[in-house]
């Protein structure tokens, strides 16, 4: 007689599928997907490995997996991200936030560290709400926090996220920072910056407009930063994020628009040139 599967078999199951899937992790993608498909936690799901799994858990969790095998990316079947120790709603209107990213999130809190009066901060192509709901959150909304997408889709996710994380922030359907009547004293700018020939399987389900930006993948940041010295305020700054390829566009074009300023480009953890700042006088 054929023992009954356990919930550690179904673990081994699925890692063994995602081996041969597009899942750079498929051993966390596993683990993820089946505590998904028997509501458990971690914890949970470990002291369980050796009990029987549960017929409709294990069709439920193969369902999952066939999403995951398909390229959907984890985030979209959860439909749940963690930023910054919060945990964001994610679905295919708004790109999934990556770990990167966070960095924007510490320069802000940093930047904004020094300053005695509260301050302006506009978050440009939100999408989740990721960067402008984590900074308002750790800065107990002290800030004035707006952020701005064109993408109406992608302002409801955020809105909903605002709501649920209790973060106060204005959103506003806007096209980069065209729409502010006001001066802000710090941009914040994770903008679509991929060159349409970097199209691969592991981001083709996430929205077009949320990663590409031209045939140099440049097109939005280079407006943004034209648009920036009539919207931004004395002593204010810029930090976005960019395609490590993107250096020099990036700072030329910072020093032609913003020629009195100081400009870096700055690496990522990986040592990847990843992000531009400017800080005006």
């Amino acid at each position: 007689m054929r023992s009954a599967m356990t919930v550690s078999d179904l673990l081994r199951e699925g890692t063994r599928t995602l081996r041969e899937s597009v899942s750079e992790s498929p051993g966390l993608d596993a683990e993820i997907l089946l505590r998904e498909a028997l509501g458990a936690t971690r914890e949970q799901l470990f002291d369980a490995l050796p009990s029987p799994v549960r017929p409709a858990a294990a069709i439920s969790y193969r369902k999952l997996l066939k999403q995951r095998v398909d390229g959907i990316p984890i985030a979209y079947i959860t439909g749940r991200r963690e930023f910054y120790g919060h945990e964001f709603i994610v679905n295919s209107h708004v790109l999934v936030p990556r770990p990167e990213t966070e960095f924007l999130v510490e320069f802000a809190l940093e930047w904004l560290k020094q300053k005695e009066e509260p301050c302006r901060v506009v978050d440009v192509g939100t999408g989740s709400g990721a960067i402008a709901i984590s900074v308002a959150l750790e800065t107990a909304s002290q800030h004035i926090m707006l952020a701005s997408d064109v993408s109406p889709e992608a302002l409801d996710v955020a809105a909903r996220n605002a709501e649920a994380l209790g973060a106060i922030v204005q959103f506003v359907e806007g096209s980069l920072i065209d729409w502010l009547e006001e001066p802000v004293d710090l941009i914040l700018a994770n903008l679509p910056y991929l060159r349409p020939d970097q199209a691969h399987d592991g981001i083709e389900h996430e929205p077009a407009v949320a990663l590409y930006a031209g045939d140099d993948g440049f097109s939005l940041n280079r407006s943004l930063l034209e648009d920036a010295p009539n919207k931004l305020r004395a002593g204010g700054a810029v930090i976005m994020e960019l395609d490590p390829e993107q250096r020099d566009l990036a700072l030329s074009a910072a020093q032609a628009n913003l020629p009195d300023a100081g400009i870096e480009i700055l690496a990522d953890l990986a040592g990847n040139d990843r992000y531009l700042r400017i800080q005006t006088n």
